[in-house]
């Protein structure tokens, strides 16, 4: 078993799967899971049919306070060529920082909980080919 202090790593379709933790932890199936600290989508957002869903579903699960990160390491950019490239496999590119912003304003998706406190570098920009794709959003 591990400690409370130890960190927990869900690898599933928590859109669909996700039930809380497993049945050899400490937690009843009666009460809603324990909420994260932190949920990362790496290099997985563009993936999902509906973005706005998924970051739902994972601020969700968050903890006040709780962190939700989307990463890319080649970055926007890269995933617009994909997009161009076969449109029927991936649909969208990331999502910029004005959208994020736009959800994050908007009670449309039930993002309104989050603030953007780490916004993405522009597709194409310099910053962007040296960091990548960047997003942290704060559940308040």
């Amino acid at each position: 078993k591990q400690s409370k202090s130890s960190p927990t790593f869900t690898a599933c379709d928590f859109l669909n799967d996700y039930k809380g933790p497993s049945k050899d932890s400490d937690h009843d199936d009666k009460t809603p899971p324990p909420p994260f600290a932190a949920a990362i989508f790496c290099s997985s957002l563009h993936d999902f049919p509906h973005y706005p869903t998924a970051l739902h579903k994972a601020a969700s699960l968050l903890a006040p306070g709780g962190k939700l990160v989307v990463v890319h390491a080649q970055g926007a950019s890269h995933v617009l060529q994909q997009v161009r490239q076969n449109p029927v496999l991936l649909q969208r590119g990331l999502p910029t920082a004005a959208e994020l912003r736009e959800l994050c304003e908007s009670d449309e998706n039930n993002l309104s909980s989050l603030k953007l406190v780490i916004e993405p570098a522009p597709a194409g920009s310099d910053e962007e080919s040296k960091v990548g794709y960047l997003a942290v959003l704060e559940k308040l």
